[in-house]
């Protein structure tokens, strides 16, 4: 067996933590309440127990303005999570907020359903 080869760059720490209380809309009407304050403890943990430092974290947020969780601010951020990403790197996403389903094209799930 061969040794795998000596890495060129020293391991890359990157985690993006979205919160998303959907605060356009109603309280009644979709609202959550709780999706901001999970983004909190999660920046908690990533800082007081993986030792992750400020720069190593990106964050989404709907109740800062320069946060928002758009479309556009989401597909950046992953791309930042990931670009350049290579073997021993450690990457960590969070989200917390409404999820969907939507039709299993190609019938790998058991429910119909991804």
């Amino acid at each position: 067996l061969q040794a795998a080869p000596a890495p060129t760059r020293a391991p890359v720490r990157k985690a993006l933590t979205v919160g998303i209380n959907y605060y356009c809309l109603p309280k009644d009407k979709g609202q959550l309440s709780g999706c901001i304050n999970d983004s909190d403890t999660m920046m908690g943990i990533l800082h007081d127990t993986f030792d992750f430092t400020p720069n190593e974290i990106c964050r989404l947020r709907d109740d800062r303005h320069d946060m928002m969780p758009t479309r556009a601010n989401l597909l950046a951020s992953l791309r930042w999570l990931t670009q350049g990403a290579a073997a021993g790197d450690e990457l960590f996403f969070h989200y917390s907020g409404h999820g969907g389903q939507v039709e299993d094209k190609n019938g790998d799930e058991e429910g119909g359903k991804d």
